[in-house]
């Protein structure tokens, strides 16, 4: 007994008499199971002892390229015992005055004798006592045969006694090893009231003993496969979702055998046969290459069996002559690779010395005639030869006007000359560096940004920055507003992140003196634009000497007259603190008296004793204070 598969979907309730094509029952046997069929016992008796069907697997025991029927069942068991039930708990309820189809496909084989039929009855589940021949109506089966000396008959009505002569009125072809969609339409009379459940049957039967011997041996079975009740008129074809029964072919060569959620499909293949990591493999040695581009793109075709055309059921051409790994399963045709004598795997011979690369002859061995059969790697034809070369004397034999290729030192080579009368330019799309005859390279032909004022930002950036397209110093800082955007163009630089982006701000650094001032200062007193070496421009840079006093603080005067601006000078008045400042023989009251205090100091007394650097240092404390606060 062969590996069975078996699944049955069934039975919905019939929504109302005279629904078209609602499905009551289904059956693919698609999850490997037999559990929800049973069999009847030797004397036709229901009580599930009966001898189970085989089912099979069409790939696995009929072969790759057999029909693609997926799982199905064989019943081999020509006597009694054969009948096969579906086992249903709920049963299929069944309705007066209603039209059906019973419908599947069937294969009788050689001696096989195939019927499908369903048992009217009573209860929705079979007791398992009793006859399984009562209430039986054979639909599916050999024609002419007539329901009316059935045992037990009960049949719809009196037109469905007997089977019609074609597989649309019930006829199973006999003797044939083709599957073949078999449909049977009946309609229920007015009262059903005894008989309102079914269960569909099917058997290998010919009434007698001499059904055994041929009849049961392999392959003479019979077989059933996609097993269907609906409620309406039977379809024209079979329903889309059953397998296909037939060979898998064309771009889709495989028969993929389906699941618990899909019936048996043909497919495209997706790897050469023996190729164990594929899914879905060329079935067969015959047809082993997958096709995986074009027009064929799925299917399975023979390998090649010799080079430039030579015989086989897949004969080189002329642009892939080349038949590797020759004599292998997987043999396919390439093109060439090499010219004559080059070396390669798919060298061209003598008498056609020239691999061609470009053109309609592109993959093809042969002479060429003109330099436009030959690509850029060689782009000269020696007619003498019959190759593509790559030596030259001039840029014609590198190319046409917009080739990109010129003639440099006797070879062909990427370049171009700027006056075309002189030599090769370049395709449309670029342009040469060179200005006349002298050999250049092409380059992007990218149009320029409008910038109106030329200071290297574009006019729409300007506008979408807030800065002025015609003015090339928005700002009025001395400074370019494409040196203050940085090096993205389209962003612009906010060093102080007041929110304004440096071409737009008169103060980069937010320390209260202008930019303008800062630089122009600087440049006055002739020292550099960054005078503490922090890495900082001086008007980015709020402590330009780095005196840890603010520039603010510190001021754009010269305290000391030494040339410098206080804020670039760290000797200056404001130097910070251990520095005197140039404020040895400062004295804020020549009284010797501080305001604001009972204490005197002593006309004479040297402003480098303790109270006077302490009414210095109060006095520049209160001065930096004062300024902060004004600022």
């Amino acid at each position: 007994m062969h590996a069975l598969y078996a699944t049955l979907a069934a039975a919905a309730t019939l929504a109302a008499p005279k629904v078209a094509h609602a499905q009551l029952f289904s059956e693919s046997w698609e999850q490997n199971t037999t559990a929800k069929w049973v069999a009847s016992s030797t004397v036709n008796t229901y009580n599930e002892t009966g001898v189970p069907s085989g089912l099979r697997n069409s790939v696995v025991d009929d072969g790759p390229t057999a029909a693609c029927a997926g799982r199905y069942a064989r019943e081999t068991r020509g006597t009694s015992g054969g009948r096969m039930f579906s086992k249903v708990a709920a049963g299929i309820p069944i309705a007066a005055n209603t039209t059906y189809c019973l419908m599947g496909y069937v294969r009788s084989n050689t001696a096989g004798v195939p019927y499908l039929g369903i048992n009217f009855e009573a209860t929705a589940t079979m007791t398992g006592v009793g006859s399984s021949t009562d209430n039986e109506c054979w639909l599916i089966g050999t024609a002419g045969f007539s329901n009316t000396g059935t045992a037990g008959f009960f049949c719809p009505s009196a037109a469905t006694n007997q089977i019609g002569n074609n597989p649309a009125t019930g006829a199973v072809p006999a003797a044939s090893t083709t599957w073949t969609f078999v449909s049977r339409q009946f309609t229920t009379g007015a009262s059903v009231a005894t008989h309102n459940f079914a269960h569909i049957k099917y058997e290998h039967f010919c009434g007698s003993a001499a059904c055994g011997g041929a009849q049961t041996t392999e392959p003479n079975g019979p077989d059933f496969d996609d097993i269907r009740l609906i409620a309406g008129t039977c379809p024209a074809t079979a329903p889309a979702d059953m397998a296909p029964h037939v060979p898998c072919t064309g771009n889709n060569p495989v028969c993929e055998v389906g699941g618990a959620a899909a019936n048996a499909k043909c497919v495209e293949c997706n790897g050469d046969f023996g190729n164990a990591g594929a899914t879905r493999a060329c079935p067969t040695a015959a047809a082993a290459i997958c096709v995986t581009a074009g027009a064929e793109k799925g299917s399975c075709k023979p390998p090649c069996s010799g080079d430039f055309g030579s015989g086989g059921a897949a004969a080189c051409t002329a642009t892939a002559p080349f038949c590797k790994p020759a004599g292998q399963p997987t043999a396919t045709c390439k093109a060439c690779n090499g010219n004559a004598g080059s070396g390669s795997t798919e060298a061209c011979d003598a008498a056609s010395p020239n691999c061609f690369t470009t053109g309609a002859k592109s993959g093809s061995c042969g002479k060429c005639t003109t330099n436009a059969e030959c690509g850029s790697a060689a782009p000269r034809c020696d007619t003498t030869s019959g190759l593509c070369v790559n030596d030259c004397t001039k840029d014609d034999d590198c190319g046409t006007k917009t080739s990109g290729k010129v003639c440099n030192a006797n070879k062909c080579a990427d370049g171009c000359r700027g006056d075309t009368t002189a030599g090769n330019g370049c395709p449309a799309d670029k342009k040469c560096s060179s200005t006349n005859a002298t050999i250049g390279q092409c380059v992007d032909n990218v149009p320029t940004a409008k910038d109106s004022d030329n200071d290297g930002i574009s006019d729409d950036d300007e506008v979408r920055l807030g800065l002025s397209p015609t003015s090339p110093d928005t700002d009025g800082d001395g400074l370019f507003d494409g040196a203050e955007l940085g090096p993205d163009k389209t962003k612009g630089l906010d060093s102080d992140g007041d929110g304004k982006i440096d071409a737009n701000d008169d103060d980069d650094d937010a320390d209260g003196i202008l930019t303008k001032d800062e630089i122009s200062k600087q440049r006055l007193a002739n020292l550099t634009d960054d005078v503490d070496g922090d890495g900082k421009k001086n008007w980015l840079d709020p402590d330009s000497d780095g005196d840890s006093v603010p520039d603010l603080a510190d001021g754009v005067g010269d305290s000391n007259g030494n040339g410098k601006p206080d804020f670039l000078d760290n000797t200056a008045p404001n130097a910070g603190p251990g520095s005197d400042g140039g404020l040895t023989e400062f004295d804020p009251n020549p009284d010797g008296k501080l305001e604001g205090g009972s204490c005197a100091v002593a006309p004479g007394m040297g402003s480098r004793s303790g109270l006077g650097l302490l009414g210095v240092s109060m006095g520049v404390a209160a001065l930096f204070v004062s300024r902060r606060r004004r600022r």
